[in-house]
């Protein structure tokens, strides 16, 4: 039961972080220049480390998370 709710709440974040980005491709390009600046200038090699880095924070998150429900579970009747 407990994996079924880190699955959620990863589905969650999930479903947050594609509307986000689909929310700035709906903005105009100035809009989004203003508001992005550092995006364009990324080099591929920079961008992969960056997102690399992100994402080997999901697993201890995910642990973190994991670990945190099981301590809550207690004070819900």
């Amino acid at each position: 039961m407990l994996i079924l709710w880190v699955l959620a709440f990863s589905l969650l974040g999930s479903i947050g972080a594609t509307a986000g980005a689909e929310l700035l491709l709906v903005l105009p390009d100035v809009v989004r220049g203003r508001l992005l600046p550092d995006l364009s200038s990324y080099s591929r090699t920079k961008a992969f480390v960056l997102n690399t880095l992100s994402a080997a924070a999901t697993l201890p998150g995910a642990l973190l998370a994991c670990f945190w429900l099981e301590d809550t579970r207690t004070l819900v009747p």
